[in-house]
């Protein structure tokens, strides 16, 4: 008796794992049609996702010449730039300085006798009038004209 009921187990066991491999074997033809579907929406997105790859490929090579370019370009730039600032921090250091030469110069040229002669001008221009007005009656010598200065 024993040996019916371990066969009756055996094939119990064996129907059962007949009956699982048939829903393994479902399953996968199940997710196999899934993929089959993902693939076929995914398969066109990549062949344009591919398209949109290759057409950027040289407008990124491009954009890294032109950024090479502007590099170079700010270098020299900024390189010129500088020795304008130098060249004009010079030229104005020696500009102020023949500014205050030329001044010094015409200070010392015109100014200062340019004073000189106007007091040479208005002393003679008193001594010419009071040689044509006489000497004036202060109650003095008329060495003086009133104004504290002498003549």
């Amino acid at each position: 008796m024993v040996s019916n009921v371990a066969l009756w187990m055996v094939i119990v066991i064996g129907v059962v794992n007949i009956l699982v491999m048939v829903a393994m074997v479902a399953l996968i033809f199940a997710v196999k049609a899934q993929v089959q579907t993902l693939s076929g929406r995914v398969e066109p997105i990549v062949s344009r996702a591919e398209s949109i790859v290759t057409a950027a490929q040289p407008i990124v090579r491009s954009a890294g010449e032109v950024v090479e370019q502007a590099k170079v370009l700010m270098t020299d730039t900024k390189d010129q730039v500088h020795e304008i600032a130098e060249t004009s921090k010079r030229t104005v250091k020696d500009l102020s300085h023949r500014m205050q030469t030329t001044g010094a110069i015409v200070q010392e040229t015109v100014t200062d006798p340019t004073i000189q002669v106007a007091g040479a001008l208005a002393g003679i221009g008193k001594g010419l009038s009071a040689l044509r007005h006489g000497p004036r009656k202060n109650g003095g010598s008329g060495a003086s004209n009133g104004d504290g200065a002498g003549v």
